[in-house]
């Protein structure tokens, strides 16, 4: 919930023609078959190149083409949010150098180019809201969190009600009165 409430500030911003074929260019890639950025297997989703956001708070990069690059499931599950380089360079579990990526280093030259696009850009969400505005954000947050531990509660207590009146209240489906004269007329 915390995560969904951060993310509903970040805007996507929808890219251009133009940089659409930048991204592509840069990255080395052909839109008619697109490859992950990270590892080269068929991409089937976009990954931030900067997590927009951790521990539960906007870090100020956004939704936007100079931010996303095509990926892998694998690369996008165990990138998470860490730095992308920290990341493609390391043994953890299904980076690509952990998978033995071939031409890795070229891979990582075009992603560092990528980089320089604009992908570091960012917002400082308290300049542009302003403190206040984000502070009632974060009470909405607290107060929807509230009601939901409230809704929790209510609905055990509810289902305990219901439990302790099942034999008294459970009946069995007969049919419609009309579908019992239906039958006796034409059985």
């Amino acid at each position: 919930m915390r995560s969904a409430f951060a993310r509903s500030l970040i805007p996507n911003v929808p890219p251009t023609q133009a940089e659409l074929e930048r991204a592509f260019a840069l990255l080395k890639l052909d839109p008619d078959d697109l490859r992950c950025a990270y590892c080269g297997n068929p991409s089937t989703e976009w990954d931030h190149f900067f997590p927009v956001m951790r521990k539960g708070k906007p870090t100020g990069y956004l939704t936007r083409i100079q931010n996303l690059v095509p990926a892998c499931s694998k690369c996008n599950q165990s990138k998470g949010n860490r730095n992308w380089l920290e990341w493609i360079q390391s043994s953890a579990p299904l980076s690509p150098r952990s998978r033995g990526v071939r031409k890795l280093d070229r891979k990582i030259k075009y992603l560092k180019t990528y980089e320089a696009w604009g992908a570091t850009a960012t917002v400082d969400f308290s300049d542009v809201l302003g403190r206040s505005a984000l502070d009632q954000h974060s009470e909405y947050l607290d107060e929807i969190l509230a009601l939901m531990r409230q809704a929790d509660s209510h609905s055990k207590a509810l289902r305990s009600q219901v439990l302790e009146e099942l034999p008294l209240v459970i009946q069995e489906k007969r049919p419609s009165l009309w579908r019992r004269i239906w039958r006796w007329i034409f059985s």
